[in-house]
């Protein structure tokens, strides 16, 4: 006996926030793709971390996600912080294998650079500058530098994170941690002062990194 079962065509849905980069206006907001069918607005109602939920996109440049990659988040960041009169100094950190920004930045140079990119941090491979220039001059001007950290550094911020603070994300989440462990162990960052890393992306966005941090545990996933 043999049997099918007919299933009604599903179209891929999704959302689109639009907003102006310098003050953060919501110039538009898509739901979904028929309210007629679906009155669920993926924009406001869906309920994930926002990491994981939004992603920078940059029309004719290309899709980024930044720590930096292209540059997009920490940019927002530190003009984030001028227009708000905030006391903080926004650094940058990349992975060693796609040291666009933050390379440049430390050693003093006024310009971010293309580079061939070798990281294994899936999300931050962006060989291109696309916002490195004004990245530069953003986190100069709010007292902040370029920090470089190793890929085997990333995944074990990434572990430390999950393992000790119950935070499981992607490992370019772990970039900036990675960056302010580097930077307090060469010295350039004092052990107390308030420190904030933002820790974006689920760590369900990059299988082989899960099975990397768990590789030394002895019971199967």
């Amino acid at each position: 006996m043999g049997a099918f079962i007919s299933i009604a065509e599903r179209r891929l849905e999704g959302a689109v926030v639009v907003t102006r980069p310098a003050s953060g206006e919501i110039l538009a907001l898509v739901g979904g793709r028929d309210h007629g069918t679906s009155q669920f607005n993926r924009a406001v109602q869906a309920h994930r971390q926002p990491g994981s939920c939004f992603k920078p996109f940059v029309f004719a440049a290309g899709f980024e996600q930044a720590r930096a990659g292209g540059g997009g988040l920490t940019l927002a960041v530190a003009r984030g912080f001028q227009q708000t009169s905030g006391n903080a100094s926004v650094h940058c950190v990349q992975p060693e294998g796609n040291d666009t920004i933050a390379g440049p930045l430390r050693d003093g140079h006024q310009q971010a650079r293309e580079v061939q990119c070798d990281t294994a941090i899936s999300g931050l491979q962006v060989a291109n500058v696309i916002d490195g220039h004004e990245v530069m001059v953003a986190c100069r001007e709010s007292g902040g530098t370029g920090h470089t950290v190793a890929d085997h550094d990333v995944f074990n911020a990434q572990q430390r994170l999950a393992r000790e603070e119950g935070i499981f994300c992607e490992p370019a989440g772990a970039v900036a941690l990675a960056g302010v462990m580097r930077a307090t162990d060469r010295g350039e960052l004092d052990p107390a002062s308030r420190v904030i890393c933002l820790v974006t992306g689920s760590g369900f966005k990059d299988a082989s990194s899960i099975e990397r941090m768990n590789a030394d545990r002895q019971c199967a996933l």
